[in-house]
């Protein structure tokens, strides 16, 4: 059968938008295929070692890191003063522990997320952990911190069962 001109455009322009969809489809395939790929933890860091190649002469780096270190470092001297008044605590045992998770999480975005953001405890939730739960209720610092524990291994398994992702949408 003959198409008339008006209807020979119409199957070409569907033609065109199935090839588009395809090709779409197609992309997004190989993109899951690449996230998705089993990736061990050397090319993770070599990876990220391409990604963290100092640029130029490096200064603006180098000014970059000295800026957010002096930004982050008062909470060096503030935590252990907030939660060493909490009896059983130790003022350095806090600082080392403070010092810790704050480069340990700081690396965690920084190789896994390839994001140059710092992270350290935040001061409102240790001021309420040191005043409200171990002051005011009474808590010993052992409890408070095993309770910090299984709320956090709550919130990871909310995350890893997309929970979390549909209660947002």
């Amino acid at each position: 059968t003959k198409l008339a001109k008006g209807e020979s455009i119409i199957f070409s322009c569907a033609f065109d938008a199935m090839e588009s969809l395809e090709a779409i489809d197609q992309t997004f395939e190989a993109e899951i295929a690449r996230r998705t790929k089993k990736v061990d933890f050397m090319s993770i860091l070599q990876h990220s070692a391409r990604q963290f190649i100092i640029k130029r002469d490096g200064k603006t780096e180098i000014i970059a890191g000295f800026t957010t270190f002096l930004a982050m470092a008062y909470i060096l001297a503030v935590n252990p003063g907030y939660l060493g008044g909490i009896p059983g605590a130790t003022p350095g045992a806090i600082f080392t522990a403070t010092a810790i998770s704050a480069a340990i999480a700081t690396l965690c975005m920084a190789f896994f997320a390839n994001y140059p953001v710092a992270l350290a405890s935040g001061m409102g939730l240790n001021a309420f952990f040191a005043f409200t739960v171990c002051g005011a209720m009474g808590c010993t610092y052992e409890v408070a911190l095993t309770a910090v524990l299984v709320e956090g291994i709550i919130f990871i398994l909310l995350s890893f069962f997309k929970f979390r992702e549909a209660l947002v949408n």
